[in-house]
């Protein structure tokens, strides 16, 4: 888009925004009041989460939440391809984004730092995707003074070995998914400015690493930004998205600062992905998961193989991809459940002749006994129907007993879809 139809487009979105923060000081409510709206969106679905895609996989995450959130930032071509998709694929999804509202685009910059990102124009042309921002720093200040004071301790810190540092790893490609490196530096910037204005009990320890261990800072302030900062400015998202990489890295914070809640829907993701199509993770996988599966299963078994990880591994943050991988293989595979039905099935027949023998004699049709003939299956339905079960008879609920809720799901959702699982 040129120069012109962007400047027209940031007035919009400066509009919208406005209308949003004119009801910080009338009713505004958390969970209710969203930014962007949801008529910004195509067919909006709950859960909505934030798509990782850095160094991870976009289609992965689509079909395991309502709809994925996907901020582009104003990155080049090159970039663009690398951390999300080609561009020769724009055109197919936008047309999953229109039929199915389970992606969706915002803008991670402003519309103006877009200009000369031609192979955008589609995106931009046919979806109008809003600006990715709700609240703001001055939202949360209270008065200018303290804001002043916050951008200028960042000035005085920001000058010198922190600022070398951060051109050090740019260059190496840390900061890769942004156009240039201004701009992100002013993200750190700006996540070091909030935390001092809320006088976050961290900013102490940046302020020193900024001097000491500028590289410390900077993984401090990139996770802050994601653990810290962003809950409390996103207004729109349910979930957010983050990878094993980042959780490993948010180790840099002392413990009370580290994330208690711990969530791998990238690495599920692609687990699942594996497990439960042919395809290889791209649009075409997508579309085969929710053809064949329903949106809240694929949902739940996502969360439950997120609490067969935290359940049994605590120290799942020290795990590598590879070995979480193999952990999620043991609980997908885990014969508990079936082993034990098995053995109830084995069980139950021989307590079925005990208890016709005593009722009635010795079983068979010359003994006569009472319950000796009726045989396991009849009587797995007889107890199946008392117990007022049209799915699971009575070997399965006496296999379930004292079994884990994920053991559980991971059966029932395999069970649910046996012939359908690659």
């Amino acid at each position: 888009m040129d120069k012109e139809c962007l400047l027209d487009y940031a007035e919009k979105a400066r509009e919208e925004h406005a209308e949003f923060l004119k009801r910080l000081d009338s009713d505004f409510e958390f969970g209710r009041d969203r930014f962007p709206p949801d008529s910004r969106f195509f067919r909006l679905q709950s859960p909505v989460a934030e798509a990782t895609v850095v160094d991870n996989d976009l289609w992965s995450q689509v079909p395991f939440c309502g709809s994925l959130i996907v901020p582009i930032p104003p990155s080049d071509k090159r970039s663009f391809e690398r951390d999300y998709f080609r561009t020769s694929e724009i055109q197919d999804i936008i047309d999953f984004v229109k039929e199915r509202g389970k992606l969706q685009f915002v803008l991670a910059g402003w519309p103006t730092e877009y200009e000369g990102l031609d192979f955008l124009d589609p995106i931009f042309k046919e979806l109008n995707p809003p600006c990715w921002f709700g609240l703001s720093i001055e939202d949360f200040a209270k008065n200018d003074s303290v804001l002043a004071v916050a951008k200028q301790t960042l000035s005085t810190l920001a000058k010198g070995r922190f600022t070398e540092a951060f051109l050090q790893i740019w260059r190496e490609g840390y900061f890769s998914g942004r156009r240039d490196a201004k701009f992100a530096l002013e993200m750190l910037g700006e996540s070091f400015v909030f935390l001092k204005v809320i006088d976050h009990p961290l900013i102490e320890d940046i302020e020193n690493s900024m001097i000491d261990d500028p590289l410390r800072a900077m993984f401090q302030l990139s996770l802050a930004s994601i653990f810290i900062i962003k809950p409390l400015f996103d207004t729109r998202s349910d979930l957010n998205n983050v990878g094993i990489d980042e959780i490993q890295l948010a180790r840099e914070f002392i413990p009370r600062y580290r994330p208690s809640e711990l969530r791998f829907p990238c690495e599920i993701g692609k687990f699942l992905v594996k497990k439960l199509t042919f395809a290889p993770s791209s649009l075409r996988s997508c579309y085969e998961l929710l053809d064949h599966f329903d949106s809240y299963d694929l949902q739940k078994i996502l969360q439950t193989l997120n609490d067969g990880i935290t359940l049994n591994h605590v120290d799942v943050v020290n795990k590598s991809a590879m070995e979480l991988s193999k952990i999620l293989d043991d609980i997908w595979k885990d014969p508990t459940i079936p082993r034990k039905i098995t053995a109830i099935k084995m069980g139950v027949p021989i307590m079925m002749a005990v208890a016709g023998y005593i009722a009635g004699g010795p079983v068979g049709a010359a003994g006569g006994g009472l319950l000796g003939d009726l045989g396991f299956q009849v009587a797995d339905k007889i107890v199946a129907t008392l117990f007022d079960s049209q799915t699971t008879g009575l070997s399965e609920r006496m296999a379930k007993l004292r079994m884990r809720s994920y053991q559980i799901n991971v059966y029932d959702f395999k069970k649910k879809y046996k012939g359908k699982i690659a």
